[in-house]
């Protein structure tokens, strides 16, 4: 037998956006699942605290079917008999949703490319496997509603990454053992914007948010320290944010890396390509709300 919880809440038409946007309703209506959840989730580590039952604890959205029914009423009093205008939809309630795995075309032969980069990783070729494992994780975190584990995991993923490119350019460029060492241990903002900036020849800031760097930095390593160090918590299209930041950051130091004769077998061996077009991440089933359909009407009349 399985306990079923259903948990409500009820809004006021006033404090419905307005807006006609399907994307910034799409995001308040994910806004207003995540308090309710929060709510649930706060009674349900009281409760298992209170009860000293430890199989009593939080839901994540992962463990949720992934779409929420919202019904709406008295949105337009007068529009119908007895002033009221049902509506009932179905939303995704986690934007980082993939397509049915029926729907897309796997990549080719992933079992070959799998047991080639496990060879390549064995005789030493292989480097960044360490970084794709914390990778996978960030990502799956994220699809089991995890966004919290989401974001530190990028943030040590990141790290990982940073850490194994000095060293292994390093060795590349001749640099000594105690350089490599320095530069690979550092801070992360030293390790960064002096350590890595050094092996890739340019200048690299963390400050400039118009960067690749500079968004990660103000926007999935700020979201990972807050968590981490203040306990703030993190919203699935938080961490949506983080990982576009991160793939952005991955796809300019593949860049960065190939561009340089010495480097560019690391840029073969960074094989992570989140392409937007095989991989869509914002799936939706609800493309515009119902009571956009019907102030559009009302404008136009």
């Amino acid at each position: 037998m399985r306990s079923v919880v259903s948990l409500s809440t009820f809004i006021a038409p006033p404090d419905i956006p307005e807006t006609t946007n399907p994307e910034e309703e799409l995001e308040w209506l994910r806004g207003r699942f995540d308090r309710c959840l929060g709510d649930l989730n706060r009674f349900l580590t009281a409760l298992g605290m209170a009860a000293a039952d430890w199989r009593v604890g939080r839901l994540g959205a992962g463990q949720l079917p992934p779409l929420m029914p919202i019904i709406v009423e008295h949105l337009f009093p007068g529009d119908s008999p007895g002033g009221r205008w049902p509506i009932h939809l179905l939303v995704s309630i986690r934007p980082d949703m993939p397509e049915a795995a029926s729907d897309k075309e796997p990549p080719p032969d992933p079992v070959w490319r799998a047991a080639a980069m496990v060879s390549a990783a064995n005789k030493g070729a292989e480097p960044y496997m360490d970084f794709f494992g914390l990778l996978e994780d960030a990502w799956a975190y994220s699809l089991l509603g995890e966004p919290v584990r989401c974001v530190i995991t990028l943030g040590t993923a990141i790290e990982v990454l940073v850490s194994t490119t000095i060293r292994e350019g390093g060795v590349r460029l001749g640099w000594s053992a105690e350089e490599i060492a320095e530069g690979s241990a550092a801070w992360l903002q030293k390790r960064v914007t002096v350590h890595l900036a050094r092996l890739l020849g340019k200048e690299i800031s963390v400050e400039d948010p118009a960067t690749p760097w500079g968004a990660w930095w103000s926007t999935a390593y700020e979201m990972r320290n807050e968590a981490v160090h203040e306990g703030k918590q993190v919203d699935l299209s938080g961490a949506v944010k983080a990982k576009e930041a991160t793939t952005a950051v991955i796809r300019e130091l593949r860049s960065d890396l190939a561009a340089q004769a010495r480097l560019a077998d690391l840029a073969g061996a960074l094989k992570v390509d989140f392409s937007d077009d095989e991989h869509d991440y914002r799936w939706e089933m609800v493309k515009v709300m119902p009571w956009s359909l019907r102030r559009a009407e009302k404008e136009v009349r």
